[in-house]
């Protein structure tokens, strides 16, 4: 149930409902690895750390997800082209040759 309410907050986004049990599991991945690397001599209360590796389990799952990288997403903000997101696929029609080969 922890994973669920941390994931709930940090996954509202609009356009991922139809990954939320994707998230979920993720989080539940995240805590299983937390419970079993958590260390309580560096002094970090179980809550903080466990909560953290869920949310950041989640968080890769989304980056391995996605197509780009932090450098072409830069580049496309750049030039003022769409973010491709889950929700708003970017299709090709909507942008030029010339935009794609700047960012590529």
């Amino acid at each position: 149930k922890v994973a669920e309410i941390i994931i709930r907050k940090s996954f509202r986004r609009k356009g991922m409902g139809n990954l939320f049990p994707d998230f979920i599991s993720a989080g539940y991945e995240g805590l299983i690895k937390g419970v079993m690397g958590f260390d309580p001599w560096r002094g970090v209360k179980p809550e903080t750390y466990l909560s953290k590796r869920i949310y950041c389990s989640a968080l890769d799952m989304l980056r391995d997800m996605d197509t780009l990288s932090r450098k072409h997403r830069r580049k496309l903000k750049a030039l003022g082209l769409p973010e491709p997101s889950f929700a708003n696929p970017v299709r090709l029609s909507d942008v030029d040759e010339y935009s794609v080969a700047q960012v590529f």
